[in-house]
């Protein structure tokens, strides 16, 4: 078919040596930190608290219910048809 495959990769790339890392420096000594140090004012303490599940609208919820419950039977008992006598 007059496929050749040659793998030949002519010049190779030029890889630098890595720079070799100066010396360090000594480094000059850091000064003394204060011996009082002034901090934060500690946050006030939490009083203990209950956690708020939402059940503050449960009572006006449930007497609304019963109102509406006993209403219904006034006029359920007031307005039903009787037997005849």
């Amino acid at each position: 078919m007059g496929n050749q495959s040659v793998n030949t990769s002519g010049d190779h790339p030029h890889h630098p040596a890595p720079p070799t890392p100066a010396p360090p420096t000594p480094s000059k000594p850091h000064p003394a930190p204060p011996t009082e140090v002034e901090g934060h004012p500690a946050p006030p303490a939490a009083g203990a608290s209950l956690a708020h599940t939402g059940a503050d609208s449960t009572v006006p919820a449930a007497a609304m219910g019963a109102a509406l419950l006993l209403g219904g039977t006034a006029l359920y008992r007031r307005y039903r048809p009787r037997a005849g006598r």
